[in-house]
């Protein structure tokens, strides 16, 4: 009785040994079983490591005799759909270049047979570090304005990196503090906004994460809004001879903070002339400073000058008195050579004044404005071309009128016409 209980134990100990297999298969391991055109059956399964670094190589190795499956890889970056024509095939290396959950899906008949997860981790961050600043200008004044330096740091394959990978960013500041902070990456990019100081300058940046530098960046921080400022005159020639010119200055124009304006900060000069005219004239800073030379007036009188910038921030009224360039001059005429002169011009220290100055000679019958240079003390107008009757004439120069009387012999041109 044993020996017969002992053969039948050993019958059936194959059974036993092909069931083990099979639970072992069922349990342990991920298989497909593929039915190829010989009804023949196999098992299959994806022998890959759960995460790799991006620009790994991966190849899927299937069994000899699988007949053609389809691949399909699905990632944040897209779809690739392949057909498998051999046992061993290596996944693409632009596919493995991109960061992300890989799904790996087998298809044979338009069906899953088998499927995988794979993650992609990427690189440290790669030089140069993408940077960017904005605004590249801010006005120093002590807070009310900021910029951001925002830095993006990815691998070599453009891959963004961890999650709180930190970022170092250094400010050098324009009064000579130096700042450092570290800015964990939050939703791809790190980022640190920079208020302005008071001082005026440039603020330099740097930014490293792991071994990866960015271009160095900078901050221009510009003079805030000016305040009220002074104006004078220098090198004044008090005398409305309608030929000199005297300086007019604004001292240093600064801001609250004590910063100098910016070079080419536009200031409007407004003049009330001697003779009740209005005029605006424009200059601009150089060092906070304006300079404008202003001809002198030829009226004697008050001259008001004042200054303004943007049309609010105003200076001091200037009152500069102007005299009498001459008291008097004489006009003469020559019948003969038919040539009026005007002079002597003797200036206020007993001078002929400057050549050059202009005499306003009006006619008066046609309301005809012509103008006579001065040259060596008188000024000479030649009345010869005129072919109309002049009558009374008036004489302007340095507030000073005088009017004449003469009358011309207009000759007659068909006279001497000797064309039969």
């Amino acid at each position: 009785m044993y020996l017969k209980n002992k053969k039948y134990l050993w019958g059936l100990f194959p059974i036993f040994l092909v069931g083990i297999v099979i639970a072992y298969f069922l349990f342990f391991q991920r298989k497909v079983i593929i039915s190829t055109s010989s009804d023949s059956q196999f098992f299959f399964q994806f022998n890959l490591p759960n995460s790799l670094y991006a620009g790994s190589k991966l190849s899927i190795k299937l069994p000899q005799h699988t007949p053609n499956c389809q691949l399909l890889l699905n990632s944040s970056w897209g779809t690739w759909w392949l057909d498998l024509s051999k046992n061993e095939f290596y996944i693409p290396d632009s596919v493995m270049m991109q960061s992300g959950l890989l799904d790996i899906s087998l298809f044979y008949n338009k069906n899953i047979i088998a499927e995988t997860q794979i993650f992609i981790k990427p690189l440290q961050a790669f030089e140069p570090l993408e940077t960017f600043l904005g605004s590249k200008s801010i006005i120093a004044d002590g807070g009310e304005h900021w910029s951001m330096i925002t830095a993006i740091p990815t691998d070599k394959f453009i891959n963004p990196v961890y999650e709180n990978t930190p970022v170092h960013f250094s400010f050098k500041r324009p009064n000579g503090n130096s700042e450092a902070y570290d800015i964990p990456t939050k939703h791809l990019v790190s980022f640190k906004k920079i208020y302005s100081q008071q001082k005026v300058g440039k603020t330099i940046i740097s930014m490293k994460a792991a071994n990866a530098a960015g271009k160095e960046k900078e901050l221009l921080e510009i003079p805030g809004y000016p305040r009220p400022f002074n104006i004078e005159n220098d090198e004044l020639y008090p005398y409305a001879d309608a030929r000199q010119y005297f300086k007019l200055k604004t001292g240093i124009i600064k801001d609250k903070f004590e910063n100098v304006v910016s070079n080419g900060t536009l200031v409007s000069i407004n003049i009330k002339d001697t003779d009740g005219s209005y005029r605006q004239l424009t200059s601009y800073t150089i060092g906070g400073i304006a300079r404008l030379m202003i001809q002198n007036p030829n009226i004697a009188g008050t001259m008001q000058i004042s200054a303004n910038i943007y049309g609010d921030v105003e200076s001091n009224q200037l009152n500069i008195q102007f005299q009498e360039t001459i008291k008097d001059f004489k006009i003469s005429y020559n019948k003969q050579t038919e040539v009026l002169k005007i002079g002597p011009f003797i200036g206020a220290m007993g001078q002929y004044i400057a050549d050059g100055a202009e005499v306003e000679v009006v006619l008066n019958p046609r309301q005809e404005n012509l103008k006579a240079l001065v040259i060596e003390g008188y000024a000479k107008f030649n009345l010869k071309q005129e072919q109309h009757p002049i009558g009374e004439m008036t004489i302007r120069f340095a507030g000073i009128e005088k009017r004449i009387n003469i009358q011309l012999e207009v000759k007659d041109k068909n006279k001497n016409d000797k064309r039969p």
